[in-house]
């Protein structure tokens, strides 16, 4: 995924560090009450994580998106990312 500041300057946090790392979020699966999809899921999980970015997520991505989700049972990112906070 594109993650950029957006374009009236609230993205602070990526101005300090500017180079790729690793956001782990973890998601609520799919439920009847919320069938929400999946890469519109991981994107209000990453804005939790960093407010004020524009995510554009790529193609590949979309396309791989369901399976990735469910063989890592909603957690998304690294094995060395700090764990996501529950809020």
């Amino acid at each position: 995924m594109l993650i950029t500041p957006d374009m009236n300057g609230k993205g602070d946090s990526l101005n300090r560090d500017p180079w790729i790392r690793v956001v782990r979020t973890e998601l609520k699966p799919p439920s009847l009450r919320d069938n929400t999809g999946d890469v519109d899921r991981v994107i209000k999980g990453l804005h939790k994580r960093i407010p004020g970015v524009i995510i554009i997520p790529e193609f590949s991505l979309i396309k791989r998106s369901p399976a990735i989700l469910r063989d890592q049972g909603y957690d998304v990112g690294g094995r060395d990312a700090p764990p996501a906070h529950r809020a």
